[in-house]
């Protein structure tokens, strides 16, 4: 099937037109998770059908609680210490929650790509949503593989998105942040998928150009941001982290 029309559509770029996601964001990017979690809460009230919406609220709730857990402390990403680091226990409401904006935002994402399988928003909607439950299960649930088959969900849906708008450069950080924790997993686990062809490509990275800073629209720059606050410290300013010559390793990545 034929590309779409290169492009990078305004009502991807700026999902959704609210300014109140602009304090939102301020708020998340300055660690007052809080804060931007009851400004995500009422942009989700205004907008109830905008998986961005979702996605939004969802993040900050993610990382409101990982923060919380101390999960989010960078120097256990330089070596594989986070693996059998000790955290605070999470809490069972708010993993309850978490899992309730995940399914949310994914009926959203599954309803219009049920009448159009080529919507560039919903696809991309859906690789996020499915990029921070790719995070949750490996940070919260220690769920190793179920994280990757998440993110290799998420990877594919971001692939599909540029070979439909290529122009549409935000999705290239999740497509690029899996293939670089790919490339660190143990030789062990590289080749444990190698008994099947479905399992094989959980870990065979694509054959297409390398990943390149996201050069789109501010919203989901934005989004791509909050996907390499798990490769890069989160302590940085999105600028840094998107600048940032040496990566930590996290077992996931994600950005919405």
């Amino acid at each position: 099937m034929a590309a779409l029309p290169d492009s990078n559509p305004e009502s991807l770029a700026y999902r959704p037109h609210d300014p109140q996601n602009l304090i939102a964001f301020n708020h998340f990017y300055n660690l007052d998770y809080n804060r931007a979690v009851q400004e995500f809460e009422q942009v989700l009230a205004k907008h109830p059908d905008d998986p961005f919406a979702v996605n939004h609220l969802l993040t900050a709730t993610l990382f409101r609680e990982l923060y919380r857990m101390g999960v989010l402390n960078t120097g256990e990403y330089a070596n594989d210490t986070f693996i059998s680091a000790a955290h605070r226990p999470a809490d069972p409401k708010i993993k309850r929650q978490i899992n309730d904006l995940v399914n949310r935002a994914l009926q959203l994402e599954e309803k219009r790509l049920a009448a159009n399988a080529n919507d560039v928003e919903a696809l991309y909607a859906r690789g996020v949503t499915r990029a921070q439950f790719a995070t949750y299960t490996a940070l919260i649930e220690r769920a190793w593989f179920s994280a990757l088959r998440n993110a290799v969900g998420a990877r594919r849906d971001h692939e599909r998105v540029l070979e439909l708008s290529p122009s549409t450069t935000e999705a290239k950080l999740i497509v690029g942040a899996h293939n670089y924790v790919v490339g660190n997993l143990p030789w062990g686990v590289k080749a444990m998928p190698l008994s099947g062809p479905s399992m094989r490509s959980w870990i065979q990275p694509p054959e297409k150009e390398p990943a390149t800073a996201p050069q789109g629209g501010r919203a989901s720059q934005r989004d791509s941001h909050r996907a390499g606050m798990m490769i890069w410290p989160p302590n940085s300013s999105p600028k840094d982290a998107l600048n940032e010559s040496t990566p930590v390793m996290a077992p996931t990545m994600t950005r919405q």
